[in-house]
């Protein structure tokens, strides 16, 4: 025999389990991605750091993220052929920084002008980029 007062519960519950479910997927997303902030949000240490670091390029996006329980800011910039992606931790020193850029292969230091020569001869180039990370190690990627 089915007791339809307990089923009437069932279908009465489901619902709010539902969105309780629900709510728990959209805070975990907010943990995972960050949350978007402005510069005005942030402490002034870190601000100054990311205008430091960034200098006249324009911020596309803002991250307040959490990396081992510290918060830290992570910061993309586009524009002009030139990428720049920027972590600041909380107490405004920068964790990582890589800047991409669009060259002409005339700008190639000369060796590894030499070795692209040598490797791709006659073959068309279609970009070069230059990638320049925090402490100054330079990479070049050739498509």
């Amino acid at each position: 025999m089915i007791d339809y007062k307990h089923r009437i519960q069932q279908i009465k519950i489901f619902p709010l389990i539902f969105l309780m479910s629900f709510l728990v997927i959209e805070f975990d997303f907010s943990i995972v991605f960050g949350k978007k902030v402005s510069l005005t949000e942030m402490p002034a240490v870190v601000r100054d750091t990311i205008i430091r670091e960034i200098g006249q390029a324009l911020i596309e996006d803002i991250d307040r993220d959490k990396d081992d329980d510290e918060t830290v800011y992570e910061v993309e910039t586009e524009g002009d052929g030139i990428d720049i992606e920027l972590k600041v931790a909380g107490d405004g020193s920068p964790q990582k920084k890589k800047v991409e850029e669009n060259i002409a292969l005339s700008e190639l230091p000369p060796v590894v002008n030499e070795t692209v020569t040598r490797e791709i001869r006659n073959l068309w180039i279609e970009e070069v980029r230059r990638k320049t990370k925090l402490g100054g190690r330079v990479s070049y990627e050739i498509d």
